[in-house]
């Protein structure tokens, strides 16, 4: 029987399954707008945010334990200490925020698209660091 390249809806069903089961729910704060503030009449910059919940794998599970990942190489690019790899269905940039276990976490840079199945990979880090 000849190949007839990847079944799309096959593996948009098994994205769906794998988050359902494997994932985490959090709050992704989507970067909306920002204003300068008046640096005259005391107010700073304040940023704009929309939040909705996601599921989103994380990186470093141990069971069902999150770890923070070592220093190293991997197909993303260089992961630093304290990073995480987080993979969800919806693109997040350098300025959206992911909120975990009352936790919020910065995403580091604009998601990359995974050719194969449809998910977006990002790297975050702990917010309040």
């Amino acid at each position: 029987m000849a190949y007839r390249n990847p079944s799309v809806p096959r593996l948009a069903a098994q994205t769906t399954e794998i988050l359902k089961y494997a994932g985490f729910t959090g709050t992704w704060r989507q970067y909306i707008s920002a204003s300068a503030g008046v640096p005259a009449a005391g107010f700073g910059q304040s940023m704009s945010y929309r939040e909705q919940t996601i599921t989103a794998m994380l990186g470093g599970q141990m069971g069902s334990i999150v770890t923070p990942n070592i220093q190293r190489q991997t197909p993303m690019g260089q992961l630093a200490d304290g990073s995480l790899r987080i993979v969800t269905q919806q693109p997040l940039t350098d300025k959206d925020e992911f909120i975990w276990r009352g936790v919020r976490f910065r995403v580091d840079g604009n998601s990359q698209p995974s050719q194969l199945n449809g998910y977006w990979l990002s790297v975050i880090n702990r917010g309040d660091n």
